[in-house]
């Protein structure tokens, strides 16, 4: 995977659940028209998530991304409004999930997990830059091959804005 590729001109809505990132993907696709660049950063505003989300890290997120698209919304409007699949979690044997609703559908997932998403707001040729909406940290750094390897383990599942 070429880093820039995917993430020039791009913000990424990761899904983080124990270091592995999951969200719907829609990666972009037209690789040859993004040039090359050695580091990228966005401005992107920050919105902490708290004191009024203390579980919602994934509206605060989006309401980051669609801010930094030009969209005037907010991360309680965000909340109120985003569609939820309410099929139930289904466990197997072993105890783990089976089957747990269709994130195409809607929100699925349970914030009381162990889940954290933030927003992709620049990447080097090492790291990727995050704003993390839990501790308000802006342009937090992660290594990169961290960063790719949990996505892939997630199947390469990303929200974008291009």
């Amino acid at each position: 995977m070429v880093w820039h590729r995917y993430l020039l001109k791009s913000i990424l809505c990761l899904m983080v659940i124990f270091g592995c990132v999951a969200c719907q993907n829609t990666a972009i696709k037209k690789e040859a028209s993004i040039p090359k660049t050695d580091k990228v950063i966005l401005k992107v505003p920050m919105i902490k998530q708290e004191p009024e989300l203390a579980n919602g890290c994934e509206v605060t997120s989006l309401a980051m991304l669609l801010r930094y698209a030009g969209v005037q919304v907010d991360k309680m409007t965000l909340a109120d409004e985003i569609r939820k699949d309410e099929t139930p979690i289904e466990y197997g044997e072993e105890g783990h999930i089976v089957s747990w609703g269709n994130p195409h559908l809607g929100f699925v997932g349970d914030i009381t997990f162990n889940e954290h998403a933030v927003l992709l707001t620049g990447y080097d040729k090492t790291h990727g830059y995050i704003h993390n909406p839990l501790t308000g940290e802006k342009y937090q750094v992660i290594n990169k091959e961290q960063l790719i390897k949990v996505w892939n383990e997630m199947g390469n599942m990303a929200v974008s804005y291009r």
